[in-house]
């Protein structure tokens, strides 16, 4: 295994970062149509969700600024963290450490039955809900991590895009990855051991999904690959100004299933971007001036 030095710069993995195009196929998925097992740690933005020791959801670590060495905050998709209990906050939804306890998130893994000494696992003390907004679900949420995931060989943050920054998707290189099942005629299905990857196909949304909402919040993607297991997992892109960092421009959300060989939808993360730099920055603030004022209190105990 290559212990080369960590990239200085989000969005990159720790064996192909001078190279143009940083992820490589290991061998060709025998899980995924049209897929591929990356090499291990090609992505080591993705995490794995487990509850009672089972996957249930891939996660997605995010770097705050370029240069971080380490992370509070990942992305899932909402349906994943969702409970009963959860509260609301002036409009803002969020779960407590209490409902979330039931989870484990583990990063620095490629494959699920060997454990390694890169592996982190951590406990998520709260998670932001996007509240819903119009017709079309927002099916996303911010997960907050007390004790930070240190960036290393083998774990690293992706890019978070710009709110107002416009990009024409269909031109980049974009994948998805995750531990989600794969093999649907295998009833009931399961999760994959090993991390799997998939190239994506993204075009702009068509009058169809119209009729569900914004269009501004979802992406049109058309891939084969995953299925239940996804939700939450990264839709990175690489930029040609940007060389071989690549961004989180998108999330698989719930009803995704990359192993029905058709369009689907997923959440474009540029609408949402906004919104979670707001709450890091405002995490941030009241962690360090202010914890104990009433606009603080969904960030800690008041």
């Amino acid at each position: 295994m290559y212990h080369g030095e960590r990239p200085p710069l989000c969005g990159l993995n720790y064996f192909g970062y001078d190279r143009s195009f940083n992820i490589r196929r290991n061998y060709r998925s025998k899980r995924i149509i049209d897929g591929f097992t990356p090499r291990p740690y090609d992505a080591p933005w993705t995490g794995i969700m487990l509850q009672n020791g089972k996957p249930r959801c891939t996660v997605t670590l995010i770097s705050k600024k370029s240069t971080d060495k380490q992370s509070h905050w990942a992305f899932t998709a909402k349906h994943c963290v969702h409970v009963e209990d959860d509260y609301d906050h002036d409009d803002q939804l969020f779960v407590g450490s209490r409902a979330l306890n039931k989870y484990n998130f583990i990063f620095g893994v490629h494959d699920t039955r060997v454990s390694t000494q890169q592996v982190v696992v951590r406990r998520a003390d709260q998670a932001y809900l996007y509240p819903e907004e119009g017709l079309n679900p927002k099916d996303v949420a911010l997960l907050y991590f007390h004790k930070p995931i240190k960036f290393t060989n083998y774990i690293n943050g992706l890019c978070l895009p710009d709110s107002e920054e416009l990009v024409d998707l269909s031109e980049l290189n974009c994948f998805t990855c995750g531990w989600g099942a794969t093999l649907t005629s295998i009833i009931p299905r399961r999760a994959s051991n090993v991390l799997q990857c998939i190239k994506t196909e993204i075009e702009p949304p068509t009058p169809m999904h119209r009729i569900n909402g914004d269009t501004n919040s979802i992406l049109k993607i058309k891939y084969k690959g995953s299925a239940k297991g996804d939700s939450g997992g990264p839709i990175f892109c690489q930029r040609p100004t940007t060389g071989a960092q690549m961004f989180l421009f998108g999330l698989v959300h719930g009803g995704t299933s990359l192993s029905s060989n058709r369009y689907s939808t997923g959440a474009r993360m540029t609408y949402f971007s906004a919104w979670a730099k707001v709450l890091i920055n405002q995490r941030v603030s009241c962690d360090k001036d202010a914890p104990s004022l009433e606009s603080c209190c969904r960030f800690s105990k008041c």
